[in-house]
């Protein structure tokens, strides 16, 4: 079984510090698990954002 999670950036980080401070044989698998699905919707994620910044006309003098 599988469970669908939505959480705010800062509490995925908060989770996998707090993992972290775990032996690293005993947390290891899931923090890899929890990074490999979560790094390609950060990415993109941040590409969005970048898509959508205004773009800063040039100006030429005529």
């Amino acid at each position: 079984m599988l469970i669908n999670l939505q959480l705010p950036v800062e509490d995925v980080n908060f989770i996998l510090e707090t993992l972290s401070e775990e032996p690293y044989r005993d947390v290891n698998d899931i923090i890899a698990k929890i990074q490999y699905q979560g790094r390609p919707q950060v990415e993109a994620a941040e590409l969005a954002a970048a898509q959508e910044e205004p773009v800063e006309e040039v100006q030429t003098e005529e």
